[in-house]
């Protein structure tokens, strides 16, 4: 008996890799909203202010950094 006719075939497996990008629905790319609020004193709006203020900053930051990511890939 051959020894080439009685080993099976060898079996190779091709694997393809596909990358897909999902990005954050634009709404999550727009600006931040401020909501207004009633505030009893001028210590309190002054707080508030400031609050707001550096939480706008961030959210900004936050937002114009996922933008320029998006941005990297060419795709809006």
């Amino acid at each position: 008996m051959l020894s080439a006719c009685s080993t099976p075939p060898e079996i190779r497996q091709i694997i393809r890799t596909k990358t897909e990008y999902v990005f954050p629905p634009d709404a999550l790319m727009a600006e931040c909203q401020v909501r207004p609020v009633n505030v009893e004193t001028n210590r309190d709006l002054v707080v508030l202010a400031v609050k707001r203020n550096n939480e706008l900053m961030l959210c900004n930051l936050e937002k114009k950094a996922l933008r320029e990511w998006r941005e990297t890939f060419n795709m809006k």
